[in-house]
């Protein structure tokens, strides 16, 4: 919620005013305390194409000491930041922490940018930047593109991840962590990762049943194709010694570690303040897995029963195919170095080109991991079509 206000006032900084969303706590122990509204700090707004200064007002519950802002919540008790269908439904400007405002337009815009031309936060943060100047020679830039991207990453992701759990549920409010700096970020989306994936594929593939839908009738849900795309691969941790037994009546399923290996760090400067020998082997293997590593003999890897157990499932599911029904990605073309690559994505597709359910592939795709990807689907309340397509089909069907 935003106000114009009599510039000539003694208490308004600037002519926009950035309000908290509500006047009143929504905590049910406060039973609708009236709340404390009080100056904050001065900002800027991000608009589509300029950049204005406003004052940032906040307010807080006597009772239970809760601060209200613009857009969230916060609960310094639990540190948490929650945001409610009522903070951000019909705002103008999008506010968390900091100094920075964003138009609502602007995060639409980068919405769109992100999906269709593939732009990256640095990479609309240096095009915005630089629109500003072009725009008015006169400015100077008040945020590096480095600063200006960062904070746009953290706001992008409360805002939409609420939007998108607001409109795919029945959920009103989302206690989110008080800082989204990628650890506290991994933690949280880890935590929430069923939930999320569940409300995604029902709601994905049953979005026939919404009015207003583009799809053509006769095209709508009628087959679904599942492929790899290989293309978003990345560089993950070494150890292999992961399984997954999300369903046992497959057995266990080979999973390896998906997070990223160590990396050189640098301060804020940009100076390199830790660095790797061309012999230490902790450079293939995330933070955790290092240390495991280290501590066995030789650096050598201990695999588990269940490991084995999955590998042996893996080789025989393998042997009993003959070559022609060879799914055609068993392969390790993949890897040219010795840092470990997943396998990009695992995609399911209906017939109108809506994607319904993804799955990273650690491993190399083979019927067993598209097993655990159709398994995985059904459990979570997704309505498939009875006509699947993969190019593999035929070893998929005997499997």
């Amino acid at each position: 919620m935003s106000h114009k206000v009599d510039p000539s006032s003694s208490i308004d900084r600037y002519s926009i005013n950035v309000m908290p969303f509500t006047n009143v706590c929504r905590n049910m122990n406060c039973q609708g305390q009236s709340l404390d509204i009080v100056f904050s700090r001065t900002g800027h707004i991000a608009n589509l194409n300029s950049m204005e200064p406003c004052s940032i007002y906040t307010s807080t519950c006597r009772h239970c000491k809760c601060v209200y802002g613009p857009s969230s919540i916060l609960d310094s008790h639990n540190n948490q930041r929650i945001i409610t269908t009522q903070s951000i439904q019909d705002i103008d400007y999008v506010y968390f922490s900091g100094d920075l405002v964003y138009s609502r337009h602007l995060l639409a815009m980068f919405s769109n940018s992100l999906t269709h031309a593939h732009t990256t936060f640095q990479g609309f943060a240096e095009s915005y930047i630089s629109t500003l100047v072009d725009l008015d020679a006169n400015q100077t830039s008040i945020y590096s593109a480095n600063t200006f991207g960062k904070r746009l990453e953290i706001v992008w992701l409360y805002y939409e991840l609420s939007r998108f759990i607001f409109v795919t549920s029945c959920e009103t409010s989302i206690s989110f962590p008080k800082s989204f700096q990628p650890e506290a970020r991994r933690i949280f989306i880890e935590q929430n990762l069923p939930f999320i994936f569940h409300i995604f594929t029902v709601f994905w593939s049953n979005h026939r049943m919404l009015n207003g839908i583009k799809c053509k009738e006769k095209l709508c849900s009628r087959v679904m194709l599942i492929d790899g795309h290989q293309k978003c691969q990345r560089i993950i941790c070494q150890f292999e010694n992961l399984i997954n037994m999300n369903h046992p009546e497959m057995g266990p399923v080979v999973q390896g570690c998906p997070y990223a290996p160590n990396r050189k760090k640098k301060n804020e400067k940009g100076n390199v303040i830790r660095t790797f020998t061309h012999s230490d082997q902790s450079v293939f293997y995330c933070s955790h897995h290092a240390k495991y590593v280290d501590m066995t003999k030789n650096g050598e890897q201990h695999h588990t029963n269940q490991y084995e157990e999955a590998n042996k499932i893996d080789q025989q599911t393998i042997a009993e195919l003959n070559n022609e029904d060879m799914c055609n990605v068993y392969r390790s073309d993949i890897r040219t170095d010795q840092k470990n690559r997943s396998f990009g994505l695992l995609v399911t597709f209906l017939s109108c080109n809506v994607a319904v359910s993804f799955t990273e592939s650690i491993k190399s795709e083979g019927c067993r991991r598209v097993t655990d990807h159709l398994l995985t689907m059904l459990k979570s309340g997704a309505n498939l079509p009875d006509v699947l397509f993969y190019d593999n089909a035929c070893a998929l069907r005997l499997h």
